[in-house]
């Protein structure tokens, strides 16, 4: 049975993220995925249990929106907290030959502004890929193997048809994940 870790970041258990969230764990579930979901709001971080989880994943979905052009500061603790060397990196262990290069990850990512935004000559003046290297470099620097990401734009304006479209968008995702030959 594959397992699937979900690294969740929203304070908010009434925001449109935590519904994505519970769509994504029922969808896997209903595929016989094991999903642990981590809420990083819920509790005081256990690093060792964050560990086995990932230890004991074949994959893990990190989701969060983005703050400030960036992962909450609490998803970032948790990279800083629970990648640590000996674990996820070492002298001469990393990137192939990182200690977790057996796992591959993907992001799950909203954002208030509209995709026109994060392309040149956008707003932002980039792309959502350069916005999210950082945590792609980290991911790579312990083997993690990142996938594609699923981009949520506009998120403050989800209306109902729209939502039922994102979720259906998502769905297929998660199946692309799930067949892919990287699990």
């Amino acid at each position: 049975m594959k397992t699937i870790l979900y690294v969740y970041a929203h304070p908010n258990r009434e925001s449109l993220n935590h519904s994505i969230m519970m769509h994504a764990a029922a969808e896997l579930e209903r595929n016989d995925v094991n999903v642990i979901v981590s809420d990083l709001y819920s509790a005081p971080l256990d690093i060792s249990a964050e560990q086995k989880k990932i230890a004991s994943a074949n994959h893990i979905i990190f989701q969060f929106p983005l703050w400030w052009f960036s992962a909450p500061a609490i998803m970032k603790a948790w990279l800083d907290n629970v990648l640590t060397k000996g674990f996820a990196y070492d002298i001469d262990k990393q990137f192939a030959n990182g200690l977790l290069r057996d796992k591959t990850a993907s992001l799950t990512v909203t954002m208030q502004s509209p995709e026109n935004a994060y392309q040149p000559p956008g707003i932002h003046g980039t792309n959502l890929k350069n916005f999210l290297l950082p945590f792609h470099h980290t991911l790579r620097f312990t083997g993690i193997k990142p996938l594609a990401t699923f981009a949520v734009f506009s998120a403050l304006e989800m209306n109902q048809s729209r939502y039922r479209k994102m979720l259906d968008q998502y769905t297929q995702y998660l199946s692309r994940i799930l067949t892919s030959n990287l699990l």
